[in-house]
């Protein structure tokens, strides 16, 4: 009887399995478009020349919309451009840019996940929506200008890593066989400490940077970043007029200066050590509107940071003002990602004593 009831359970379980597979039988030679479209699908091109200027090696995220609306993924920035156009013909993936230009995916195998396909007839790829590694990676670009003791206006390139707690090297390339290894503060990779090179005179040209990153024991990439044609407007600090003042009244710490007047740039200010360490600022502002003039600053100020209550009479402290403009078309309020998508910065420091 046992013996009877065993194989019964035994033949119970065949016939569930059994079922099971038919129901999730597909065969993914047979293109289901339906299984590939509003998806990001990515394709790591990396070819092994970490400092490579010249070859398209980067990390390539496209989607397909619905209605045949074609886009692709600046993944540094996060910001989504539409590209042209697409359709299917049989096993066949027809992308139309807008540059006229045309690629052709065959596909050799499709799913919910994976896509297997010769491009243009000549090389095979392997794009996937399962990224995990790359986290909340995000890699920006751009122009840092600052003052010498002399009043003298530089600009350097910067760059900011950040969003990928397993990322272990990267570098900066800023042209064929120049570039410069980003260093670890933490939570974020930045720039090295510019030298006399990295300087130059920015001449409203628009160029490409990349970003090499290493992710992890064994995972390579590359990133692209734009720099447009425009910087911040020179201003010196005796000009932008940057004053501190703390209200012994209120205990508030008032912050004013000279705004620009343009109507593209933003402004955000920090509280940080006398050795300004970044990594640990006392307060962070939410970015403020064009225009604006100052900040009152108290412990109930609503910011990105505010650790205001820890400031130690008779301690002196630096107040860092951010001038910012951005790149074009990013939703400075509302995107989530605006942060990457910087065109320039100039710093102006003050310090204090809080009193």
């Amino acid at each position: 009887m046992m013996i009877l009831k065993k194989l019964l359970i035994w033949v119970c379980c065949i016939c569930f399995l059994s079922a099971c597979h038919k129901d999730n039988e597909r065969d993914d030679t047979i293109l289901d478009i339906s299984l590939l479209t509003e998806k990001n699908w990515y394709y790591n091109a990396w070819l092994g020349d970490k400092y490579n200027f010249g070859q398209s090696d980067f990390l390539d995220v496209i989607r397909f919309e619905k209605g045949g609306i074609l886009k692709a993924i600046d993944f540094g920035g996060r910001q989504e451009y539409v590209i042209g156009k697409w359709y299917k013909q049989n096993n066949q993936i027809t992308m139309l840019h807008n540059t006229k230009d045309s690629v052709v995916w065959n596909i050799l195998k499709s799913g919910d996940d994976y896509i297997q396909a010769i491009v243009n007839a000549q090389g095979e790829r392997e794009y996937t929506t399962d990224v995990g590694y790359l986290d909340n990676l995000t890699a920006d670009a751009f122009l840092i200008n600052e003052y010498t003791v002399d009043n003298r206006f530089r600009t350097y390139m910067g760059a900011d890593v950040r969003g990928c707690i397993n990322l272990r090297e990267g570098a900066l390339i800023t042209a064929a066989g120049k570039y410069a290894s980003l260093q670890n503060h933490g939570y974020y990779w930045a720039e090295r400490t510019p030298i006399q090179e990295d300087y130059f005179d920015f001449d409203a040209t628009p160029r490409e940077v990349r970003f090499y990153l290493r992710i992890g024991k064994n995972t390579e990439l590359k990133l692209k970043d734009s720099i447009y044609t425009y910087n911040l407007p020179e201003r010196t600090p005796t000009e932008i007029a940057l004053k501190v003042e703390r209200l012994q009244e209120t205990g508030t710490l008032s912050i004013g200066w000279n705004p620009f007047p343009q109507q593209s740039i933003y402004y955000r200010i920090e509280i940080l050590s006398n050795d300004m360490n970044t990594l640990k600022p006392y307060f962070v502002s939410r970015i403020q509107l064009p225009f604006s003039v100052g900040l009152q600053i108290k412990q109930t100020t609503a910011g990105e940071i505010n650790r205001v209550e820890e400031l130690k009479q008779g301690e002196t402290y630096i107040v860092r003002l951010s001038v910012i403009s951005y790149e074009p078309d990013v939703d400075i309020i509302n995107d989530e990602y605006s942060y990457a998508n910087v065109q320039a910065l100039t710093y102006y420091t003050k310090r204090f004593v809080w009193e």
